[in-house]
């Protein structure tokens, strides 16, 4: 008789359903159809897989409420059927005081390592991540946080924003992915990233921005964050202690349920004068003055007072006094060929994007 799981291959993230039957100490895995949402040009279930006795491990279920999970190298098997585990000849503990004892000894010292460690256990987990995973998350988050009805499709607009944001991605230092742009229609003055090199840009920023240098500024903050990976170390940081250790261990199907927390990121204070330090080199690199950061930090200042509620890049990216004479002692460091962040004409088309009729004009 087959017992159904979840199958992953290690490769990417699809997530196989399969049904799984036991022949001595072997086990045999035959794929089904994938979801179609999960399901690629070239995901089709081939034969059955065999895994021969030794060849796997069992890594979690050995109490008697927990997920059955082995693992096969990179691959993966998951199941909540406990009849697998008796037909392999184990059998589940059960809960006394020395377990209960042993188990508040080893909680208390994840919570400890969850607490002091976590930090650099997000950046680990963030650099061990398959960059065909963290854009995965990113389209999917993206279809969340902007759908397809709520962005702009101003072409003139979206080109010209593109224009920028490529500039300043192909100064060095090089990327991890490439940055894609989606304009979204919403009066909050923000821009954010995703995982996997995905920027969103509200027209509400766009028409608080007063040049095309604020503007700049702000992707190339953004575009650093992209670089170091930040949106992802992020989500790592939010997910829970068992989520984080499945993750760790290379399971990263925790993070698919992330995508709506993406836009209310909180970075850490290192990661902002991160963004804040390389933002402002990288535009130097593209031949735009470095000072449009400056100008769109002072501007986001003013937007924080007059509009609190909706200044929202303000309260994921807290901004501070000493935060900006740091960056007005470097910028009078970094030397530039001075060039406009666009050309003549494009500035217009990005800063009345998808205005409609009878809004202000942007000042």
């Amino acid at each position: 008789m087959g017992h159904s799981a979840a199958y992953f291959d290690g490769q990417d993230s699809t997530r196989w359903p399969v049904e799984v039957t036991v022949e001595g100490r072997d086990l045999l895995i035959r794929k089904q159809a994938p979801p179609a949402s999960d399901a690629g040009p070239s995901d089709t279930p081939g034969p059955p897989i065999r895994w021969s006795r030794g060849s796997y491990r069992q890594v979690h279920g050995t109490l008697e409420r927990e997920h059955l999970r082995f693992e096969r190298g990179l691959e993966a098997l998951v199941t909540k059927d406990r009849q697998l585990l008796l037909l392999l000849g184990r059998r589940p503990l059960y809960y006394n005081q020395a377990l209960l004892w042993t188990g508040g000894v080893t909680l208390l010292a994840l919570v400890g390592g969850y607490v002091f460690g976590l930090p650099a256990l997000a950046r680990e987990v963030a650099q061990r991540m398959p960059i065909s995973w963290e854009q995965k998350l990113g389209q999917q988050s993206l279809t969340q946080i902007a759908p397809v009805d709520q962005r702009c499709a101003d072409p003139a607009a979206n080109a010209a924003l593109t224009r920028i944001a490529d500039r300043l991605a192909a100064a060095r230092p090089p990327l991890p992915y490439p940055v894609k742009i989606t304009l979204a229609k919403d009066p909050q003055v923000n821009a954010f990233a995703i995982p996997g090199g995905y920027l969103i840009v509200n027209t509400g920023l766009l028409q608080r921005t007063q040049t095309p240098g604020e503007l700049a500024g702000i992707l190339a903050h953004e575009i650093e964050h992209v670089r170091h990976r930040h949106p992802t170390q992020g989500v790592v940081r939010a997910l829970s202690k068992s989520a984080l250790l499945s993750i760790a261990a290379g399971d990263f199907t925790s993070l698919l349920g992330m995508a709506t927390t993406l836009s209310e990121l909180r970075y850490q204070r290192g990661d902002e004068t991160q963004a804040d330090e390389d933002g402002m080199r990288r535009m130097a690199a593209a031949g735009i003055d470095p000072a449009g950061m400056i100008a769109a930090f002072h501007m986001l200042e003013r937007v924080g007072i007059e509009l609190p509620a909706r200044a929202r890049f303000l309260s994921s990216h807290p901004l501070t006094r000493d935060r900006i004479a740091g960056l007005e002692a470097l910028s009078r460091t970094l030397p530039y060929a001075a060039g406009p962040a666009v050309y003549d004409g494009h500035w217009s088309v990005i800063a009345s994007a998808c205005e409609k009729p009878g809004d202000p004009a942007h000042k």
